[in-house]
């Protein structure tokens, strides 16, 4: 890549096959499935092009294309955070589910770190391994240097076998930019990038940025500069090691997510709940298994608690509206699925819900509106625009039974099958297709319609 003429990305699609190119053996992992080996390559790839800085330097993003056009362009950096997200958001584009995971030592916001978090969807076990970009590190089974899951590496913290524990460092060079005037030894990032013996130069100058280039940042220099003084002050007689497992212990956050796979959404959910027990999520789906068990009232008074102590949990206003709804109180279910539509306004269960409510309540029109504002913002769902669709048809075979006449619209037989979703249409005969209707009588052909209408 020259620095005259850096690459310019404009989608996600280009950015792929460009990561595609970069990075040889990438396509092999995937035609092979091989999750990790994707995802290492990936984190190598992520760790060169993610400019360093003190901070996220300049710019926030929302999406990979925008970050790797800053990057390239050396407009602005990231700290840890960034880079955690940057990868997650580069494993996402190709299939593989990940999370942002951060820990921090009580209220010391420089004793703290952001890394991620990837499942091997490839795997029946759906295992999820921790994987830093900023660092380029993962941890290994000290013994047989085998991949240790994230799990695992937290049961192995809690009972005390740090020396079964390894981490797997594999440090890669890239910039590093600083605001102009501003010097690098007075910097927290200082001491992660360069030894604390060897004087740094300004290489270059990029948009008022100072660029040091071929910094390679490692966990030992944070160890002996940035964090030198804070781990003195806080780990007491423990080792080093042990303080900062722990620390993944003390106060961990998660970034929320939404994945298409139900599975790999439960699976996130379920090591959320054994690490953090106390988080919104986790007694979300504490109560959600107990409403599941029949443990309806239990269940209820965990869902209040929720949105007492947390009173923008949107997955809590949802439940509290599916119990109303149960029990037939329809006005208040709709209260709790509105509050819940306020604070997650594309969310599709919301959605549904609050439809569902409304088309029991006649209030045909208004469940259209929210339909309608809702495939507006996310048109590629194509249920919500079939429900849509039914929505309209329901309405015409309404106005036209309160005429006394209800006109049924002629249907192939292909276009039933396609709308029930068989793969393949039945061949009926066309004896069949011409019997009149007073001598129909149910045939063979006929069970795999009936045994679809009884399912659903």
């Amino acid at each position: 890549m020259s620095e005259k003429d850096p690459v310019s990305i404009n989608d996600n699609e280009s950015l792929l096959s460009y990561i595609l190119e970069e990075n040889e053996g990438l396509k092999i992992t995937l035609e092979k499935k091989n999750i990790i080996g994707t995802a290492f390559i990936l984190r190598k790839w992520v760790s060169k092009v993610a400019n360093m800085s003190v901070k996220e330097l300049l710019f926030e993003f929302e999406d990979p294309v925008f970050a790797f056009n800053i990057f390239t362009k050396k407009l602005g950096g990231v700290w840890c955070g960034g880079a955690a997200t940057f990868y997650a958001m580069i494993l996402r584009l190709f299939g593989i589910p990940a999370i942002t995971y951060g820990y921090f030592y009580n209220s010391e916001k420089n004793l703290s770190h952001v890394t991620t978090l990837f499942c091997d969807i490839s795997d029946k076990e759906m295992p999820i391994y921790l994987s830093d970009a900023y660092l380029n590190y993962h941890y290994v089974d000290s013994k047989t240097g085998r991949l240790i899951t994230f799990y695992d590496l937290i049961t192995r913290i809690r009972s005390g076998q740090y020396d079964t524990i390894r981490m797997e460092e594999w440090p890669v060079s890239r910039s590093f930019l600083s605001l102009q005037g501003t010097s690098p030894e007075n910097e927290i990032a200082y001491s992660w990038c360069f030894p604390l013996d060897k004087p740094i130069q300004k290489e270059q100058s990029h948009s008022g940025l100072v660029e040091y280039k071929n910094v390679s940042p490692t966990f030992s220099r944070l160890l002996e500069g940035a964090w030198k003084d804070l781990l003195e002050k806080h780990r007491g007689t423990r080792p080093v090691e042990h303080f900062l497992f722990n620390m993944m212990l003390m106060n961990s956050y998660f970034e929320s997510f939404s994945f298409t796979d139900p599975n790999v959404n439960l699976k996130f959910r379920e090591l959320i709940t054994k690490i953090r027990p106390d988080l919104p999520d986790s007694m979300n789906l504490k109560a959600e298994r107990k409403f599941q068990n029949g443990e309806r009232e239990e269940a209820k008074s965990i869902f209040l608690e929720l949105i007492e102590r947390w009173p923008t949990f949107s997955p809590a206003y949802n439940n509290l509206g599916v119990i109303c709804w149960e029990a037939r109180d329809i006005q208040q279910a709709l209260n709790y699925f509105a509050k819940a539509l306020e604070l997650a306004p594309n969310d599709r269960v919301v959605v549904l819900n609050c439809v569902k409510v409304l088309m029991g309540l006649q209030r045909v029109e208004d469940a259209k509106k929210l339909y309608s504002d809702y495939l507006r913002e996310n048109p590629p769902d194509v249920e919500i625009s079939q429900v849509l669709g039914d929505f309209q048809m329901q309405q015409y075979i309404s106005l036209e039974m309160s005429r006394d006449t209800l006109h049924i619209p002629i249907v192939s037989v292909r276009d039933l099958h396609k709308k029930l979703g068989f793969e393949t249409p039945i061949n009926y005969p066309k004896t069949s297709l011409e019997k009149p209707l007073n001598q129909w009588k149910m045939e063979i052909d006929d069970a795999p319609i009936f045994r679809y209408i009884y399912r659903n």
